[in-house]
């Protein structure tokens, strides 16, 4: 991993197999729906109907759909537990 300074900005480069993706630092914040999926054992389409309902926040960057871990936190909060 190595740290640039772009126009005093400073970003993060993640390399992968298949690409170079260049990460302002800001976004280290920000789970794909992919990591909801992941964190939550939820499957995607179940992650999407959150979504759609609203009981999750999320925001498009692009095509990219992806969910503030502060708002994956929050629901995860809300969730109340079994016989509640």
């Amino acid at each position: 991993m190595r740290t640039l300074s772009l126009d005093y900005t400073p970003v993060t480069i993640l390399t992968e197999p298949s690409c170079d993706v260049i990460v302002p630092h800001m976004t280290t914040n920000l789970m794909s729906i992919s990591d909801v999926v992941e964190r939550s054992k939820l499957s995607e389409g179940g992650v999407y109907q959150l979504i759609r309902e609203g009981s999750l926040k999320a925001v498009k960057i692009g095509r990219r759909t992806v969910v503030k871990s502060s708002d994956f936190e929050a629901w995860v909060d809300s969730l109340d537990g079994v016989g509640s």
